[in-house]
């Protein structure tokens, strides 16, 4: 963008329009030193944001609906402060169905963290340890979240890892680990959901999910730990609603998936085998 040649400019301002997955990061040529750099971010961004809006912030409740856990704070993330209100709502849909299902088929008799979320302002930049008290009654949308304090009746969205003293009455959604500030932490009747791992001292009253392991004490928690498969949070919650699968060789096969669902929408159908899963631009 800086470059001296105009052609130059004109290429990257083109390259960088169609990469989208840049928005959040985009932000950051708002603060370079050249004002023609400056305005060309700020053009390429509002473009993006036309575009994001039409084709992207309609989907986000859709995301969650389906249990697309991994999606759903991608879009949230990137999208910030121009995520409508439903997508926060059907991510706290999410948050009670996954609660729901987690205490049933645990037999436990849990109440779910219930602060009234929606009406908590909207915090969408990182938290970092230099911001105290900054967790509290908020709405965080994030790319990661470290904090020497506690977050308490907070519904925090996280690129990245989430690190705090504390977390109760919450519910968190990360693609990162949640990890104890200074090699400790508890947990309290809060949901938490992370592609990752979680390691803290103590937990209670919670439902915890992890894809990778849960290093923690509970009392009265219901703990899934490594739950990976090709689906994600959707083989222990969501998967048996919306498809339903069957090893096969090498393979995975389907043998039934609901009609609207996101696979169907995808293409997907019954006796498919399914060999090989990537992430978009993989």
């Amino acid at each position: 963008m800086a470059s001296d040649d105009a052609k130059t400019r004109e290429t990257t301002a083109q390259e960088l329009l169609k990469r989208e997955d840049l928005f959040r990061p985009l932000h950051e040529g708002l603060k370079h030193r050249d004002a023609e750099v400056r305005r060309a971010v700020q053009t390429i961004l509002d473009e993006q944001k036309r575009s994001l809006k039409q084709k992207v912030i309609p989907n986000i409740p859709k995301l969650a609906k389906n249990g697309d856990v991994e999606r759903y704070v991608e879009r949230m993330v990137s999208l910030g402060a121009d995520v409508p209100e439903e997508a926060w709502a059907a991510g706290l849909d999410l948050a009670r169905d996954l609660w729901r299902r987690g205490t049933d088929d645990s037999k436990k008799n849990l109440a779910f963290p219930d602060p009234p979320f929606l009406s908590y302002k909207l915090h969408v930049s990182d938290v970092a340890r230099k911001d105290r008290n900054l967790a509290t009654r908020l709405r965080i949308a994030a790319d990661r979240v470290d904090t020497a304090d506690p977050i308490i009746d907070s519904f925090v969205v996280s690129r990245g890892p989430v690190c705090a003293s504390d977390i109760a009455k919450s519910v968190v959604f990360t693609n990162g680990n949640i990890i104890g500030a200074a090699k400790g932490g508890t947990i309290y009747r809060s949901i938490v959901c992370c592609d990752g791992d979680i390691d803290v001292t103590f937990a209670g009253d919670s439902v915890l999910i992890a894809s990778g392991s849960i290093r923690v004490q509970p009392a009265d928690c219901v703990v899934i730990q490594n739950a990976k498969s090709p689906f994600g949070f959707l083989k222990r919650f969501a998967l048996g609603q919306l498809i339903e699968v069957k090893a096969a060789n090498d393979a995975i096969e389907v043998t039934d998936l609901k009609n609207g669902s996101c696979f169907a929408e995808a293409g997907l159908k019954k006796g498919d085998q399914i060999l090989v899963l990537q992430r978009p631009g993989e």
